[in-house]
């Protein structure tokens, strides 16, 4: 079965945090490498989720994207 998840690019980590910071610190989100979620080592929890491209991480956001 093929997995998808929504990416965003463009997004910085100064915005991540402004946006998402108090539920990152209380770990209600993840971060990931890019390597880690494409080689299996992490499932990522909930593949609707959108995660935001910075650097070689994925960030979760919480926020729910369209998945085929």
């Amino acid at each position: 079965m093929n997995k998808r998840i929504v990416i965003e690019f463009g997004h910085t980590l100064e915005e991540y945090q402004e946006k998402f910071g108090q539920e990152y610190e209380q770990a209600e989100l993840w971060d990931f490498s890019v390597e880690e979620v494409f080689n299996g080592t992490i499932e990522a929890e909930n593949l609707a989720n959108v995660y935001w491209l910075i650097g070689d991480r994925l960030y979760e956001t919480g926020y729910k994207g369209e998945v085929e």
